[in-house]
This record gives structure tokens, sequence and C-alpha cells, in this order.
């Protein structure tokens, strides 16, 4: 069973390492200073994934984007699961919980960015009902 909850100060080394895997290297204590400066912001939305034993083992940040030419819209920042324990729901689990949040804030979008490379990513928001819409690979979901 996978639970999804806020971030705590306890999980930033965790955070840290499930980044590393991906290539965003970061300290615990940069994930703290980070996560510092937008804690407090209602226009970011930051929740940690547990596995069964209530380990983190994956983690999302979305943020409001607001542009001039479009109305505004949920931004997923980044969306990562550590390599051991894909595939088990987390990730699912994850954008539920960003498409609430943006629901809840009367947003009709969710848009998203995935590096090229990562089909298998590409594949599973394609599977939970994103489209991709441009190149570089972006994805998004009307809600």
């Amino acid at each position: 069973m996978i639970i999804v909850r806020a971030l705590e100060v306890s999980d930033f080394p965790r955070v840290s390492e499930i980044s590393a895997q991906l290539g965003y290297p970061a300290t615990s204590v940069e994930v703290a200073e980070r996560f510092a400066n937008i804690r407090n912001r209602g226009d970011h939305f930051i929740r940690v994934a547990c596995g069964s034993e209530g380990a983190v083992i994956g983690w999302v940040h979305a943020h409001f984007m607001e542009r001039i030419q479009v109305a505004r819209y949920a931004d997923v920042a980044a969306l990562v699961v550590d390599q051991s324990a894909r595939r088990q729901g987390a990730a699912r689990a994850l954008m539920q919980a960003v498409e609430d949040w943006a629901r809840g804030h009367h947003l009709s979008r969710i848009r998203l960015r995935s590096g090229q490379q990562r089909t298998d990513a590409h594949a599973f928001y394609e599977a939970i009902g994103y489209r991709h819409v441009t190149t570089p690979k972006a994805f998004e979901k009307t809600l």
C-alpha cells in the first residue's frame, strides 16, 4: 500500500538520495534550504510517497504556472520514484495527489516535461491520461 503525505524534515536525506538517481544531485542541506523557501507558499505542492514499511520511495513537486498568454495551470516540476520501487503505484498515487490539489485550486490543466530518453516515463504519463503536446516531450491532461 502506498501512502502519500506531506514532506517532513526527516525526509530530506531520502529525497536527496532519490533525486540523485535521476541525475539531480542535491545534499539534504540543499533540499532543506530549497524547501524552506517554498514550504509556506500555497502555490507549491510537495508530497512524498511511502511504501508498505513507511520508507519514502518517491516524491513530487508541482506549482502554479502563470503566464500572460495562457490561463494559470499546474506544472509538475519533479516526479521521482526510487529505481527499486518503480511499478508499485507510487508515481500514480503522487500524480493523483497533484491532480486533486490542482482541482482544489480550480486549475483546468496540468503540464510536465520529461526528457526524451525517459521512454518508460512517457508511457506511464500516457497511461494515466496525459498527452504529448510538444517536442521535446511535454505532457498535458485536461481536468
